[in-house]
């Protein structure tokens, strides 16, 4: 049997195996990919950012070590078949050398002989590429790190101490022009700490530019945005992601725990200001009926809630914080209007939450619930 023949029988079941468990953790690691920058926007705006990396980790080593497996038995099968085939050289060279002393064969030996040095450089030519790749691939690991680092408030913010004690936001004269030279004008208003803003206005009103101003995502704004009397431009925009939160309409929960979906893996809640969050966020009769309460698995993959329900779940990531500006931006579109009515009025209640929620809608017992009005108009 030649070499050619017993080499995939002797290496053939390790690289099916190697190549198997690329597959198996390319598609684990995909699968949680998809789950967690799904929820980007979630992990920022409750400045948790850095699970993206560390819900991901072990998916990317268990991947980043199938291909290193998967290089080694490759390697070994090339070292094998070079050796394999020094090995017949070697045999051949032997045999050539009794008969070249028996003066039965002479210029085949030094043709086999050259031909063993091919074989040997070759042979060590494998190796050493198979060392350098191993060696010289840069890790996945540190390119996801650096792309996920945890964002958080610089130390040295000048205005550190105004951003713990939120007095103020006025706008003045503001407007904000887009790429293809539309500009949306906004009205002259002041919010003083404890204000229940109504934005209103149909589409392409400038609802959502106005939020991404306020919160500081956009910067190339006309006019004047002042927190307590400083203009936001002097501040440095991560900052505001602790004072502001953001419930969204297009929200995410992730394939977790109803627990871990609250804390998004902050240790520093306690099972006591979870089942807190979970109160106010109308959800304690649900999570109490089910067999293993805020341990329950919830997520894409099951049904154990309903959309009003997981939509409930995002507020309690809210509700847990206790952030002292909330902007809800059609935040509560997927409650049925009794649990969105006792949402609302909760927030509303709240004296010191500075409220923004933004609707298509007006409905006149909501309406009543706040003391500022922002009607938008189509440009």
């Amino acid at each position: 049997m030649t070499s050619i023949q017993l080499l995939p029988k002797l290496v053939g079941k390790s690289l099916r195996t190697t190549t198997s468990n690329i597959s198996n953790s390319n598609d684990e690691l995909l699968k949680k990919l998809n789950d967690w920058t799904k929820g980007y926007s979630d992990l920022l705006w409750n400045n948790s950012l850095s699970q993206l990396w560390n819900q991901t980790r072990d998916s990317f080593h268990t991947l980043e070590d199938s291909y290193v497996d998967q290089r080694k038995a490759q390697q070994t099968a090339s070292q094998f078949g070079a050796f394999m085939n020094i090995a017949a050289q070697a045999i051949i060279i032997a045999l050539a050398g009794y008969l070249a002393i028996k003066n039965i064969v002479s210029i085949g030996v030094v043709m086999s002989a050259g031909n063993l040095a091919f074989q040997l450089f070759g042979a060590v030519s494998v190796s050493t590429d198979s060392i350098i790749l191993l060696q010289s691939g840069s890790s996945i690991n540190d390119k996801l790190v650096s792309l996920t680092k945890n964002i958080s408030v610089d130390s040295s913010e000048k205005y550190s101490d105004t951003l713990t004690n939120i007095k103020s936001i006025e706008l003045h004269d503001l407007s904000y022009t887009y790429k293809n030279g539309t500009e949306i004008k906004y009205p002259n208003i002041t919010v003083n700490k404890g204000d229940k803003v109504l934005i209103t206005g149909p589409s392409g009103s400038g609802k959502t530019t106005l939020i991404n101003l306020l919160n500081g995502r956009l910067s190339n704004y006309n006019g004047s945005i002042k927190l307590n009397n400083i203009e936001y431009s002097l501040f440095n925009n991560i900052s505001f992601l602790n004072i502001f939160s953001l419930q969204p309409q297009n929200y995410h929960i992730f394939n977790d725990t109803i627990s871990k979906n609250i804390t998004l893996y902050n240790d520093n809640y306690n099972s006591e200001q979870i089942d807190l969050a979970i109160k106010k966020a109308q959800l304690s009769e649900k999570v109490a009926s089910l067999p293993e309460g805020i341990n329950t698995q919830i997520g894409s993959e099951n049904e154990v809630f309903s959309g009003g329900e997981l939509q409930r779940i995002s507020l309690a990531r809210f509700f847990i914080r206790k952030r002292p500006i909330l902007i809800v931006d059609e935040g509560t579109s997927a409650l049925d209007k009794n649990n969105a009515y006792k949402v609302m009025n909760l927030l509303t209640q709240d004296k010191n939450l500075t409220l923004f929620v933004i609707t298509h809608s007006i409905d006149n017992d909501v309406l009543d619930m706040f003391n500022k009005h922002i009607s938008l108009s189509q440009q």
